[in-house]
């Protein structure tokens, strides 16, 4: 069994997936999930004084340790992935409704740049407001407290699972795997373009994107197309909450609020779909050997690749 022992180096920055390349890899990705982890605990710390904030960078935290889950799925396998994937769903499960209030007030203020919604908007702000969770900053960090508590074995438990050797191949091969649910994603996206398959294409970009992160490849353009997701998908989730409040909105205001949210999101889809198409057609294997060259030609691109599981020039893959 692995423990995570050994050197270790402070995480240069605690709001990135870090891979110590110092350690066998098994362990480094142990020790990654371990720092995102870690800048989850700090999240829940300065939850009192920064709830917002706190809980908008403690899902973030978590997404990065979702990431690395799905990245060794093919290496742990099944039965130890869906327990992690479960553990963090219930956490962030925990955190949602703190984050959907603040992300449908922040939409809403977005919208009421168009004077002619200004009245729609207010009164969908005032029913929000009047139902909106209170934010009592030790039930926020209760909430927080507990999901880091449920977590908290992952790092250990994904080190003992993973080969005690892994070939770069096989690294490779994870990669790959990745980037094929992604394609996937987006195709299921391109064909139904509903809320639930837009939803699932993110989370892909959102993986992919923190993938790279950990493995030192250039994230730029994932992280554009994940934020480009995140505005059709906070739209999305206004027109949901209006559909749900058609009763307590006025029948003027609410037609108006909706009409403009369809526009707005059908517009969207077509332009993220469009846009995007491009960039998928690269198949797995050339994508991810262009991928990995970024970061095996980067400064330290001799000691990553060691990290991975071999030698530069004599490893496999």
């Amino acid at each position: 069994m692995h423990v995570l022992e050994g050197p270790r180096a402070e995480h240069p920055s605690p709001d990135r997936l870090h891979l110590d390349e110092r350690l066998p890899l098994p362990l480094a990705l142990g020790w990654a999930c371990s720092g995102a982890i870690g800048r989850a605990r700090e999240m829940a710390r300065t939850s009192e004084a920064e709830p917002i904030e706190s809980v908008h960078e403690y899902r973030k935290a978590l997404h990065r340790v979702r990431a690395v889950v799905r990245l060794v799925q093919p290496l742990v396998g099944k039965r130890c992935t869906r327990r992690c994937l479960r553990e963090l769903h219930d956490a962030l499960a925990g955190t949602a409704g703190f984050r959907d209030d603040d992300v449908l007030l922040q939409t809403l203020e977005k919208l009421q740049e168009n004077g002619q919604l200004s009245k729609a908007c207010a009164e969908a702000r005032r029913c929000l407001l009047a139902e909106a969770r209170p934010r009592g900053a030790p039930r926020l960090e209760l909430v927080l407290r507990h999901g880091l508590q449920a977590i908290s074995p992952i790092p250990e438990r994904l080190s003992a699972e993973l080969p005690s050797r892994l070939r770069r191949a096989e690294v490779r091969e994870a990669v790959a795997a990745s980037y094929r649910r992604l394609r996937a994603a987006r195709r299921r996206a391109d064909e139904l373009r509903e809320d639930e398959a837009l939803h699932a294409f993110r989370k892909r970009v959102k993986e992919i994107r923190y993938q790279l992160e950990l493995l030192g490849g250039a994230t730029g353009r994932w992280a554009t197309l994940a934020e480009e997701l995140g505005g059709l998908t906070d739209l999305m989730l206004l027109r949901r909450w209006a559909r749900g409040h058609r009763k307590a909105l006025p029948k003027t205001e609410y037609r108006a609020l909706v009409r403009e949210l369809d526009r707005r999101i059908a517009r969207g889809v077509d332009e993220v779909i469009e846009g995007s198409e491009r960039r998928f057609r690269r198949k797995a294997t050339p994508f991810v050997r262009r991928a990995l060259r970024r970061r095996d030609q980067s400064p330290n691109g001799t000691a990553a690749l060691r990290s991975l599981g071999g030698n530069p020039a004599h490893g496999r893959g």
